[in-house]
């Protein structure tokens, strides 16, 4: 029966090494591992570092961008006439939007440029436009109510002068086309026309609802019934300027 006795350990040199071949080696190529738990992990959900791609851009007050477009419209439509009635109210209500928007903005939002630019804007085409209407009630205002009387009996003047006994005699067939009485022979033309009566070059108009004549023309009638007769043609201008023909058989 054959015993066994521990071994001691080789007694280590001067300088503390152990001789080579004895202690304790790694395998070739093995590579000591960290037991597990040895390095903490990022807990589920948190941040890592590194890039992200970029901060996030910091939200822009929607109310601030509508002040701005709506300011735009004001100051581009107060010079226009007619449109720039509605810059009135478009420039009000710019300068009610900025205001609003300066009064809500809280931080990260942005927009405190865009609402005063909305409320500066807004607020020329309102001054721009009111303006410009204050002027032209100032203008209207100016005119005279006579001088538009005395316009509008020049143009009826100016009208009545520039008929004659042809034209006269076309608007006098026109009158018995639409008013002849039914079975009565209308009148087809008038010819060989001459002055009668003519007045056209001191014209004026009649006062207290009378007719004034202008012009008078006798001629030949041909009626539709066949038959020509003698026929006096007249051109009257009443209070308010307006222009009747008329006819006469003789």
């Amino acid at each position: 029966m054959s015993t066994h006795a521990p071994v001691p350990p080789a007694p280590a040199d001067s300088s503390g090494a152990l001789p080579s071949g004895t202690g304790p080696s790694a395998a070739p190529g093995a590579f000591p591992t960290a037991a597990p738990g040895a390095f903490p992990s990022a807990a589920p959900g948190a941040a890592t570092s590194g890039w992200q791609g970029g901060s996030r851009p910091a939200p822009r007050s929607g109310t601030a961008v509508t002040a701005l477009v709506v300011g735009l419209l004001a100051l581009l439509g107060c010079l226009v006439p007619v449109l720039n009635l509605g810059s009135v109210g478009l420039g009000l209500a710019a300068v009610v939007l900025g205001l609003v928007a300066l009064r809500r903005l809280v931080p990260p939002t942005t927009g405190r440029g865009m609402a005063i630019a909305g409320i500066v804007t807004g607020a020329i085409g309102l001054v721009v436009a009111a303006a410009m209407w204050v002027v032209l009630v100032a203008l209207g205002a100016s005119v005279d109510e006579g001088d538009l009387e005395s316009f509008a009996e020049d143009l009826s003047v100016g009208a009545a002068a520039s008929y004659d006994c042809a034209t006269l005699g076309d608007e006098a067939v026109g009158v018995s086309a639409t008013e002849a009485a039914a079975g009565d022979p209308t009148l087809l033309a008038v010819t060989e026309a001459v002055v009668v009566e003519d007045h056209r070059t001191a014209l004026t108009l009649p006062t207290d609802g009378e007719e004034a004549l202008v012009l008078s023309c006798r001629g030949t009638a041909t009626w539709s019934d066949g038959t020509t007769t003698p026929v006096l043609t007249e051109l009257t201008i009443d209070t308010d300027g307006g222009l009747y023909a008329a006819y006469t058989q003789e």
